[in-house]
């Protein structure tokens, strides 16, 4: 699943592949591209090659900080908020 959003977001499928063999099986990738699609789409375009952001990032297994919250946290508390 992530290989096609990996690919869809600029990187080949290919270096995608190997990028993902090395993703432990912790690693929150799911949160860490929402992360990185946040941070491109904030950064005004100052991001001048997101495929090579989005694949130093999860090399890096760079996560989000505390404060950003996932689309799935965010579903969770409106959820407890109707509750």
């Amino acid at each position: 699943m992530f290989l096609a959003e990996l690919v869809k977001r600029g990187v080949t499928e290919v270096h995608a592949r190997k990028v993902l063999a090395d993703v432990s099986p912790e690693q929150r990738v799911m949160a860490q591209r929402e992360w990185e699609d946040f941070q491109v789409q904030q950064s005004g375009g100052r991001i001048m090659n997101p495929a090579g952001f989005y694949v130093s990032l999860v090399s890096g297994n760079v996560n989000p900080p505390a404060n950003f919250k996932t689309a799935r946290q965010r579903r969770a508390r409106e959820e407890e908020e109707q509750k």
